[in-house]
């Protein structure tokens, strides 16, 4: 008897991990990861969850970078289709990772290059381990002018929010 209820305990138990083990990934796919505003359409706050991102479309910037060893695949959402989609008409960028640290990217940058608000790398989805949730990456090898010190400083990780200034 005592192992057969030592069995079910068991079973139950690992019904309901693998329950919420669910629940946490659908969770993570439905968190906000990001927050656009500032000079957006109508002074609107925009909010944007993995799935958002994702459903925004993906666009792939395949590049070496001086952060990782070899050619990175980048997927993500081109930065002028985010600008155009929240409205965006202002000249800069205010962009905060989670730990608040801030870059200003010229809204110019967007519309000449196709840099990319990264949410994968090699097929798999960023984690903030990895430089996620988002990552703006810019197409270094395709043009020599991106890959140098001030493409590379703009290009911050872990971002959480977007200030249109």
């Amino acid at each position: 008897m005592f192992q057969r209820r030592q069995f079910l305990l068991t079973i139950t138990a690992t019904l309901i991990g693998a329950r919420f083990a669910v629940a946490e990934t659908a969770g993570e796919a439905n968190e906000r990861i990001l927050t656009v505003d500032g000079k957006t359409a109508a002074g609107r706050t925009f909010q944007f969850t993995r799935d958002d991102m994702l459903n925004l479309g993906a666009e792939r910037v395949s590049t070496h970078t001086p952060w990782h060893d070899g050619l990175v695949d980048f997927d993500g959402v081109l930065a002028r289709d985010l600008m155009t989609l929240v409205g965006a008409t202002g000249e800069n960028a205010a962009i905060f990772a989670l730990d608040d640290y801030q870059v200003d990217v010229p809204l110019a940058d967007f519309t000449q290059y196709d840099a990319i608000f990264a949410y994968a790398m090699n097929g798999k989805p960023l984690t903030v381990e990895d430089k996620g949730p988002l990552f703006l990456v810019y197409p270094y090898d395709s043009k020599p002018q991106l890959a140098t010190e001030t493409y590379y400083a703009r290009s911050i990780w872990q971002i959480a929010r977007i200030r249109i200034l």
